[in-house]
């Protein structure tokens, strides 16, 4: 799957790479799918149009047609490090 994410109102034009939009997808795509057992696994390619694409792996897994487990995952390259100071 190809996808996109923009959140202008929070500043951000376009986002690279979105696992929060990734693993939420993958859930939605779980509960749709009619086996009542098993592993759902795809790849999204995001950030195409930013010059930046970005691979995330994303899975599901079903237990009597519930999800109980969502994952997402891939590689990064920093573009920025940061300390927060409690």
């Amino acid at each position: 799957f190809q996808s996109r994410r923009f959140a202008p109102d929070l500043g951000v034009l376009e986002d690279a790479a979105t696992g929060s939009a990734a693993v939420a997808l993958i859930g939605l795509l779980a509960s749709l799918d009619s086996l009542p057992e098993g592993a759902i696994h795809k790849t999204f390619l995001q950030g195409v149009k930013l010059g930046r694409p970005s691979y995330l792996d994303a899975s599901a897994t079903k237990s009597g047609s519930a999800i109980t487990a969502t994952f997402v995952g891939g590689h990064c390259v920093p573009v920025m490090r940061g300390v927060l100071l409690a």
